[in-house]
């Protein structure tokens, strides 16, 4: 849930890099305990799809994959990955 804390002020430049920073380090240590939990084809298939913006059919293609397991599996791992964001988060603070 967005706070109004979390809503970097525009005078000061400093804080929206800092918070760009923050999400961006958030994401990745996100992406990298999801990586550990899942399957390392699913998650290339995911990193390849959602991550290198690759289209649906060119995954489907390196990957053996049907294009329907291409999206599912992306589906469900940036459910895991949001997961963890909250988790980490609850952590954090």
């Amino acid at each position: 849930m967005l706070d109004v804390a979390d809503i970097p002020d525009p005078a000061n430049p400093l804080e929206s890099l800092w918070q760009e920073e923050w999400q961006s380090n958030l994401l990745v240590a996100a992406m990298d305990r999801v990586k550990r939990r899942v399957r390392e084809e699913h998650y290339q298939i995911f990193y390849f799809y959602a991550v290198k913006q690759w289209p649906v059919r060119k995954v489907s293609r390196v990957t053996g994959a049907s294009v329907g397991k291409v999206y599912l599996i992306k589906h469900r791992i940036t459910a895991l990955v949001k997961e963890e964001i909250r988790n980490l988060e609850k952590t954090l603070f």
